[in-house]
């Protein structure tokens, strides 16, 4: 207990960050018993010893009330799924929830998407000759056409 204390910064905002070693930059990690956990984790079950051995429910989710991943304050913290954690995400606005030529990431415009929509509804064209037109991916060309991308137009 007292190692694992020892690498937590409380922080005048409520976060008690972790200090140590961190997976992609973001989460802590803590040995356990051998094995790596992730340190916001260990902090759940450490607090919250009777609600669920989340060693045994690795799809539940300890998921973050303040948003800061380094964070192991069992305050800031609570169970739920990935659905739940993605819903938390949208309502606070930090999803990538820009559509279309609004996104910043896309290679096309809006009325090429259309383009290639009527392209390919009139027939005698391949995906591949699409995606080559348009300098994407055929992949993306398929998405495109069956509405798994670009679902608001």
């Amino acid at each position: 207990m007292e190692r694992f204390w020892s690498k937590v910064n409380k922080k005048e905002n409520g976060c008690w960050e972790w200090t140590a070693g961190c997976v992609n930059g973001s989460y802590g990690h803590y040995r356990y018993e051998g094995k790596k956990i992730l340190a916001h984790r260990y902090s759940f079950m450490m607090h919250h010893p009777l609600t669920i051995d989340l060693r045994e429910h690795p799809k539940i989710l300890v998921c973050h009330t303040c948003d800061n991943p380094k964070c192991v304050n069992p305050a800031h913290l609570w169970l739920g799924t990935n659905a739940d954690n993605v819903r938390d995400r949208d309502a606070k606005g930090r999803g990538n929830q820009a559509k279309g030529e609004k996104n910043g990431m896309t290679k096309l415009t809006e009325q090429e998407v259309r383009e290639i929509r009527e392209k390919y509804a009139k027939g005698n064209i391949f995906q591949k000759e699409l995606a080559d037109e348009y300098g994407v991916r055929q992949s993306t060309i398929g998405f495109i056409i069956t509405h798994k991308s670009w679902k608001h137009l």
